[in-house]
């Protein structure tokens, strides 16, 4: 019989991974394809702390790459692979943000069998057993929260210097929406204070992320509101990016990152779903829901959602790719999205 795979659990304390990297001699850093803020902020500040420490350290992002995170990189050692290409031989894979194959397809045949010499940190509740020592914690409102603590145990210093503490902040700053869902703690915030100790100018990180779009995306973003769908008494807000759209606005895949946000200023819509067409026979499904302030109407759960589809996330926040037109797969997701319908 084909043994269980392990429970998507930790099975290890951050303790263990700092001291395993810390006598490494050669580290991959590796995350999710088409990194967002909170991947490019835990790999940059765990590649630094690992530099720092003597440990040569490399980043490896795959797909799509989002240039407005750019500015950030600095002197970091960073590859941007493209498949067939060879990767550097190393002790230690760090994964951090995923621990789901389909979010590493790319780099699969090249981590399936250093699993026994890898180590996750996660904060998504599913994934695959893709690392002999996983620190997983939901509850971590971004990735870089877990990442910050293994980042002062690798450096010995509980107070981190500039350049690890900015891409922390910009982790956490992303993947909270700027501190506003409900997935912040108080750790959260003492974090964020921490970083600003050490320097970090939150505003002109806010200005170079949120204030530094092209002219393209407002095209883009006319395109997804004139196709906005109201359903169940307004409380699901759909949206459809086309191909078409993206060639006739002159936008680019980065062009649609923060789309699914702009309906959810409207107080009685509790589900967004943006549906992006990437080919012919594959659509992208990005899912968001709000919290409750009503005990009778409970908040919904967008990762059971995504899940259907093959996907995954957090309770608010997740999605899918499902190999499907999108003209075939909207009447499913009109479907499975009336759940959401305010009773």
């Amino acid at each position: 019989m084909t043994p269980e795979p392990p429970a998507y659990e930790s099975n290890c304390d951050l303790s263990e991974i700092a001291d395993r990297l810390g006598a490494a001699s050669r580290v991959a850093v590796v995350t999710h394809t088409k990194p967002d803020g909170d991947a490019i902020g835990a790999t940059l500040a765990l590649a630094r702390s690992l530099l720092a420490r003597g440990v040569e350290a490399t980043i490896i992002y795959h797909g799509p790459w989002p240039k407005r995170y750019e500015c950030f990189l600095e002197e970091t050692p960073v590859i941007h692979y493209q498949p067939g290409r060879s990767l550097p031989e190393v002790d230690v894979v760090v994964i951090v943000d995923t621990g789901a194959w389909s979010q590493l397809s790319q780099l699969r045949p090249h981590l399936e069998p250093m699993r026994d010499n890898a180590i996750l940190i996660d904060h998504h509740r599913r994934g695959d057993d893709v690392a002999a020592l996983r620190y997983i914690d939901p509850r971590a409102a971004a990735v870089c929260e877990p990442v910050a603590e293994v980042c002062r145990l690798l450096l010995g210093n509980d107070a981190l210097p500039r350049d690890i503490a900015e891409p922390l902040f910009v982790g956490i700053a992303l993947d909270t929406g700027w501190f506003k869902y409900s997935s912040v703690r108080p750790v959260t915030f003492r974090l964020a204070a921490d970083m600003l100790d050490a320097g970090v100018d939150h505003a002109a990180i806010f200005r170079k992320i949120e204030m530094a779009d092209r002219v393209p995306r407002l095209g883009l973003m006319q395109r997804a509101l004139a196709s906005l769908e109201l359903l169940y008494d307004d409380s699901v807000a759909l949206m459809l990016i086309t191909r078409r759209d993206v060639k006739e606005t002159h936008a680019d895949p980065d062009d649609v990152s923060g789309l699914i946000d702009c309906p959810q200023t409207v107080e009685a819509i509790r589900v967004v779903c943006l549906v992006t067409e990437l080919k012919p026979d594959v659509t992208k499904v990005s899912l968001r829901s709000k919290p409750s302030d009503d005990p009778d109407v409970p908040a919904v759960d967008v990762d059971v959602i995504a899940q259907k589809l093959g996907g995954g996330g957090h309770f608010h926040a997740a999605g899918a790719k499902v190999a499907k037109r999108y003209e075939d797969l909207l009447p499913t997701l009109r479907e499975m999205l009336k759940p959401a319908q305010t009773p």
